[in-house]
């Protein structure tokens, strides 16, 4: 029996009884719900079915947060390097526009936009009112509703969304086993979410995804249930090949204090759409275990992939061997 607990995110590759009961027995630990995606008759279904399976199965509920993306224009634009491109803060029709209004005040000129995790890369030249004027740095297609990264520039918008407030609000209710609260900053954003948690039985993860978060890692570890090492956006808005020393640095501090700490997002990420991992996952897998991660999660890989059992059994076999090895 392993001792490494293994999450998968449930969508609509998994959404339905019989699957989920799949993944229970592939080795799956805990069942994740990512809200950005999720209504709440979707939440109160995702509960009734997990639990129908099994009450043993750890339940999470993943907010929103304020993920910036584009607005949902017709068709794609080809942006070319050292074009100059426009984007506006606030909707407006026929243009370019984000999801945050705010983000003209936020930016200044010199200040790096990352469309597409990254993909198209963009510099801020100048600013006139909700207007951004930006030079291409990294062309490519851009695409609606695409996320929108600023590395670097302190975002001024609260804690949480109204919808995040309804989204954890119906968790306590439903009595999750745990809240993974996104984008967590800081400590002050802790104890917004602690407040409306208010001594209830559901726990909260802190994600961990951009430095103002690993500035504040341990504050902010001090005042939460658990960290999740959100390796996604993290490895957008700071550069890629630090993430790596911050995952190792993250899990050796959670250990210190005897806090849980889960390793998320492209653990497996070539299984949705091939049947076996690559030796490069695998080698990933098995160095977050040595490390002495307590969770691992999967994402694409069981809500929209093609093989989710086959991911979870991987994920099983390579951490029951590990183990094996591990002091």
């Amino acid at each position: 029996m392993k001792k490494t607990k293994i999450i998968c995110t449930i969508g609509p590759a998994t959404w339905n009884k019989e699957t989920l009961a799949q993944l229970y027995e592939a080795g799956m630990n805990g069942a994740r719900l990512n809200a950005s995606f999720a209504d709440s008759k979707d939440i109160r279904e995702f509960i009734k079915m997990v639990r129908s399976v099994s009450p043993s199965i750890a339940t999470i509920l993943d907010t929103k947060g304020h993920k910036i993306r584009l607005n949902q224009f017709r068709k794609p634009i080809v942006l070319k390097e050292d074009e100059e491109f426009v984007i506006h803060a606030k909707p407006k029709k026929g243009t370019i526009y984000v999801t945050y209004k705010d983000l003209a005040k936020d930016l200044k000129v010199g200040s790096t936009i990352l469309i597409d995790d990254g993909r198209i890369e963009l510099e801020v030249k100048d600013i006139d009112s909700d207007r951004i004027i930006t030079r291409v740095e990294q062309g490519g297609e851009l695409k609606k509703g695409k996320s929108v990264n600023v590395p670097g520039t302190h975002l001024n918008f609260p804690p949480l969304t109204d919808k995040d407030y309804e989204d954890i609000s119906l968790a306590i209710e439903l009595k999750f086993d745990y809240i993974a609260a996104s984008f967590i900053r800081n400590i002050e954003d802790v104890k917004v979410i602690k407040k409306l948690l208010n001594g209830s039985r559901t726990k909260l993860i802190a994600k961990i995804e951009d430095p103002e978060g690993v500035a504040n890692f341990d504050s902010i570890l001090s005042e939460v249930d658990g960290i999740m090492v959100a390796r996604g956006d993290l490895g957008v808005e700071i550069p890629a090949e630090k993430v790596p020393i911050l995952q190792k640095q993250f899990i050796k501090k959670c250990r210190l204090y005897g806090k849980p700490v889960i390793v998320a997002t492209h653990m497996l990420e070539s299984m949705v759409t091939n049947s076996h991992p690559t030796r490069a996952e695998v080698n990933d897998v098995a160095n977050s275990i040595y490390d002495g991660a307590d969770a691992l999660m999967l994402s694409a890989e069981t809500s929209t992939g093609r093989f989710p059992i086959k991911a979870t059994k991987n994920m099983s076999r390579i951490a029951r061997e590990v183990e094996n090895y591990v002091p």
